[in-house]
């Protein structure tokens, strides 16, 4: 793995990770108002996305590299955005923060991008910021997550029991995980 500082890219085996930019927006929301995608975060409809704040957030993302809000990766394979990846919580003094991913392009699920992303993010992740633990949820039921991120290094520490109630009105319980750096 070796990052492409001109572009703050990440150039792994197989796929690049990237930081998502303002052009990125479009992408994203279509991406997040997918049902089949979005049913195994708990939106079995998508999201709507307010297409402003997003691009609010992606401009100061875009501004201050070290803006400690949620922050937006993209995965691209053959030049194309396929998934996206992102941090959050981001403490500096207790060396964590949460993570997310998904391989948003259907068709390129299953294919071992998620695990080479993962792998490549959490490593970017450890180094850069000098990391202790990174830390994620999963609905419970979303068992193909949580293989992964067991394969990858991932421990359940927990789970949330009727954590949220998703938009059709079903509590939703989910699987607490993380991975200490020494353990990577």
């Amino acid at each position: 793995m070796r990052l492409i500082r001109g572009d703050k890219m990440l150039k792994l085996k197989h796929i690049y990770i990237r930081e998502a930019k303002v052009m990125d927006v479009e992408t994203l929301v279509v991406w997040w108002a997918t049902g089949e995608l979005m049913k195994h975060v708990g939106f079995p409809s998508g999201i709507q996305t307010n297409i402003e704040k997003l691009r609010t957030e992606l401009e100061i993302q875009k501004e201050d590299s070290h803006a400690l809000s949620k922050r937006f990766m993209i995965i691209k394979n053959d030049g194309l955005p396929i998934g996206e990846l992102s941090f959050h919580n981001l403490d500096l003094i207790n060396k964590s923060c949460e993570i997310g991913i998904k391989i948003c392009d259907l068709s390129e699920q299953g294919k071992g991008y998620g695990e080479e992303a993962l792998r490549g993010f959490i490593a970017y992740l450890f180094n850069t910021y000098q990391l202790h633990r990174i830390e994620l949820d999963t609905l419970l039921e979303n068992k193909r997550a949580q293989n992964l991120y067991q394969k990858v290094g991932f421990k359940v520490v927990g789970v949330k029991r009727d954590v949220w109630l998703d938009p059709l009105g079903n509590y939703r319980s989910a699987v607490v995980m993380d991975l200490l750096r020494d353990e990577f």
